[in-house]
């Protein structure tokens, strides 16, 4: 909440673990801040027109070859990637290095919905406590019509925050050192 507040967010969700690791690929404002490719962690990015982009399994051939013609904005490192191009995306659990298990259990997932009237829109889907595994969220996701689907830190971390108010329960909270923000243009007040 400290962190939303000092960005004037209207929401604010968790993000990456990546304070806690020192993997992934990790971009912030278009800066590079980490770069430790590992293949079994899929990447989102979100690109040049705020759309979100998977690279499944990244390499760094794949990643540079994304770089060649398009700018990384963001870029996340957690996943894993649940929907790509409008497909609900394949994968044996054990094969991911992220929360993608399929036990029931906190989440926290990216989506991006078709585009209306050239605009991005973006849907969060978050649950608590007992929680739902990754493949009751992807099909949230698929209902809802996501073209894109990305599952973020969830477990302890999943946070969302509305106004300055946290609007889910979890039993146990956990230090949450990213965060993906929603803000108007009105600067901060001062407290």
């Amino acid at each position: 909440s400290i962190q939303a507040k000092r960005v004037g967010a209207i929401l604010a969700i968790n993000g990456d673990f990546y304070n806690y690791r020192d993997v992934g690929v990790v971009f912030r404002s278009g800066e590079r801040i980490r770069y430790n490719i590992r293949a079994g962690m899929d990447m989102l990015i979100v690109d040049e027109n705020g759309d979100l982009v998977i690279i499944e399994s990244p390499t760094k051939t794949k990643v540079e070859n994304y770089l060649k013609e398009h700018a990384i904005v963001e870029a996340f490192s957690f996943g894993p990637a649940l929907i790509k191009d409008g497909e609900r995306l394949q994968f044996k659990y054990a094969e991911k290095n992220s929360c993608g298990y399929p036990a029931p259990d906190e989440r926290l997932i990216i989506c991006q919905l078709p585009d209306e009237a050239g605009r991005n829109q973006y849907l969060f889907i978050a649950c608590d406590d007992p929680g739902l595994s990754v493949r009751r969220m992807t099909d949230l996701a698929e209902e809802k019509g996501a073209v894109t689907a990305y599952n973020l830190d969830g477990g302890h971390s999943t946070s969302v925050y509305l106004c300055g108010t946290r609007i889910n329960k979890i039993p146990k909270d956990r230090a949450v050192g990213d965060i993906i923000y929603f803000a108007t243009l009105v600067p901060p007040t001062e407290e």
